[in-house]
């Protein structure tokens, strides 16, 4: 009984505490880690998708095997104008991205400022009284 105890007891601390207490410590070093690798699969094949690598190959070939001058030359505007689309798609996505994994660094840290903010005898939010403050 005393045995079955001590192990429930060393379960408990070791196990489920030491978990909560490891998480931070996993959420910025292997969770940020797969994170960063998650964004960069994205960005990767999203540009994969838009086919950005064949536009460039096929930057200088005609379209529609249009091989008279004024084809090669409206092939190549045409080619750029979309590239510089897909270019602006791209990085929208990235900066999206970018920010969805600043998110993720914050969120414990807010998540944090909430709880003791919740519970403490704070009658107003200190951010409210900051925008109060610029509104006057």
């Amino acid at each position: 009984m005393n045995n079955a105890f001590v192990s429930a007891l060393k379960y408990v601390f070791l196990e489920l505490i030491g978990k909560v207490l490891y998480f931070p410590v996993w959420w910025y070093s292997n969770g940020t880690k797969k994170v960063l690798l998650f964004v960069g699969r994205e960005i990767s094949g999203v540009a994969n998708a838009l086919g950005i690598v064949i536009l460039l190959k096929n930057l200088l070939k005609p379209m529609y095997g249009d091989y008279s001058k004024s084809g090669r030359i409206i092939s190549f505007f045409v080619r750029i104008v979309q590239y510089v689309f897909l270019l602006i798609a791209i990085t929208i996505w990235s900066l999206l991205m970018l920010l969805l994994f600043i998110v993720w660094l914050l969120l414990p840290i807010i998540v944090i400022y909430s709880i003791i903010f919740h519970f403490s005898d704070i009658s107003e939010h200190h951010l409210i009284k900051i925008i109060n403050a610029f509104r006057k």
